[in-house]
């Protein structure tokens, strides 16, 4: 970058201290056939007139080369054409050795008709210190009026915008993505029901496990424990309890978890139950809060009913569903 800098300040005293010399290697322009080819960049093949088109020279050379305007641009590149701005960008590859200097000139014109543009010199000054002096071709430029409606002698109305039936092959794309937004909706929504609902997303939903041998298998388990044995009579009697409670709550449907035991009887007093069997249970849940609540400490007898009379309750209320008539025929062929 150093040596970028010297050679462009090299350049530039060269080009203000030399102006004679300047001056002579201009006065002959080389052959059209050693011009460098340029671009005119505008929006339509003709200029209207006012807008403004860009003149693009660009050319290749060494990293560590600079370019320079080789003769001074005045406001006029020619009779009707004028320049409004002149700048010479430099790209750098990132891998490559080589830069690209792009001179642009911003041009207009507020008068009608064909324009040739001007031969434009550039000064190259290489790495080695050598100074090349490149000629860019000058494009043709046509600039035009506003079309003028000859019977009224008033300029033509601006088109309205053209409106075109919307076609098939349009509409295909859009309504893709509508539908494929469509399942991904349906998709999530699946998933989020399904899972509050422990149901598998695909396949068949597992059988729900009746209350009555949810309760046996607790009941069981508490049992293998040995809760009230080990001292632990508190934990017990709240484990059997729970089980107790919600088994009722699948059984009738009643809020049993949020029920003291006074109005758990209650409520099952109201499903005309065996007066016998609440009996029992009442004597449980008795022991159960004097154990939980008032430090009470239950005998060893007491503790080896609590079990037996949960399931014996479990028992003589549970519902047994029946098979599907399929998966009994099936046991019989069997």
């Amino acid at each position: 970058m150093k040596r970028a800098f010297f050679y462009t300040l090299t350049l530039l005293i060269m080009c203000v201290c030399s102006k004679e010399v300047v001056a002579q290697q201009f006065v002959v322009v080389p052959d059209s056939s050693r011009f460098l080819p340029s671009e005119l960049i505008k929006d339509k093949d003709t200029l209207l007139i006012g807008d403004q088109a860009l003149w693009r020279m660009s050319v290749k050379a060494p990293a560590g080369s600079a370019a320079q305007f080789a003769v001074e641009l005045s406001k006029e590149l020619v009779p009707g054409v004028e320049l409004l701005e002149a700048k010479i960008d430099t790209i750098k590859g990132r891998r490559s050795r080589e830069w690209i200097f792009q001179s642009d000139l911003r041009i207009t014109s507020f008068d009608s008709g064909s324009y040739l543009l001007p031969p434009m010199p550039l000064y190259l000054l290489r790495p080695s210190g050598a100074i090349d002096t490149l000629w860019f071709a000058g494009p043709a430029l046509e600039v035009t009026t506003i079309p003028i409606d000859t019977t009224t002698y008033q300029p033509f109305d601006i088109k309205a915008q053209m409106t075109y039936p919307v076609t098939v092959k349009e509409v295909l794309p859009w309504g893709g993505v509508l539908l494929l937004l469509l399942l991904l909706a349906y998709a999530l929504y699946r998933w989020i029901r399904y899972r509050k609902e422990q149901r598998p997303l695909f396949g068949k939903p597992k059988p729900k496990e009746p209350a009555y041998l949810v309760a046996f298998r607790q009941l069981e388990e508490i049992k293998a424990q040995k809760l009230w044995q080990n001292g632990k009579v508190k934990l017990f009697y709240t484990a059997v309890t729970d089980v107790l409670r919600i088994y009722v709550a699948a059984r009738w449907g009643i809020q049993a978890m949020e029920q003291t035991s006074t109005e758990l009887l209650e409520s099952l007093k109201q499903e005309a139950l065996d007066k016998p069997l609440l009996t029992a249970l009442s004597a449980m849940l008795e022991t159960a809060d004097l154990v939980k609540f008032a430090k009470y400490q239950a005998g060893a007898a007491e503790n080896e009913e609590a079990i037996p009379v949960v399931v014996h309750f479990v028992q003589a209320t549970m519902l047994v569903q029946e098979e599907a008539p399929e998966v009994k025929e099936k046991e019989e062929d069997a």
